[in-house]
């Protein structure tokens, strides 16, 4: 099992089970010692996404009308989710209602960081 985190999973310290893999743009996002720390220990990959799946992202957003929603970073996140979704058993790690959105409208499973399903 893949999971592909936003900061959320770093900044709520959600112990989840599994290859983390997330985003250069949600590394850069983390900035207080605590989540930093969580994010080294939970020995997180960090891979750029692919310039294709961005392009399938941004079109499926402006479909699902959460293309204002969406910043870069959680475009990349979306981005990443789908590349690995192609492949293995995926997870998409957010509390963010438009990134959840769009993934569930590509076909990605999306699991809460924090907040009530």
């Amino acid at each position: 099992m893949i999971h592909i985190a936003d900061s959320s999973l770093f900044i709520i310290g959600k112990r989840i089970e599994g290859n983390i893999v997330t985003v250069p743009s949600v590394a850069n996002e983390i900035r207080d010692e605590r989540s930093r720390t969580i994010l080294e220990l939970m020995d997180v990959r960090i891979e750029p996404p692919l310039q294709s799946f961005i392009g399938e992202v941004r079109s499926k957003a402006r479909v699902t009308k959460d293309s204002e929603e969406l910043s870069k970073t959680d475009i990349d996140v979306i981005a990443k989710a789908l590349e690995y979704s192609r492949n293995e058993d995926t997870i998409l790690v957010t509390d963010d209602y438009a990134v959840q959105n769009t993934a569930i409208q590509l076909g990605i499973k999306v699991m809460p960081a924090g907040q009530k399903k």
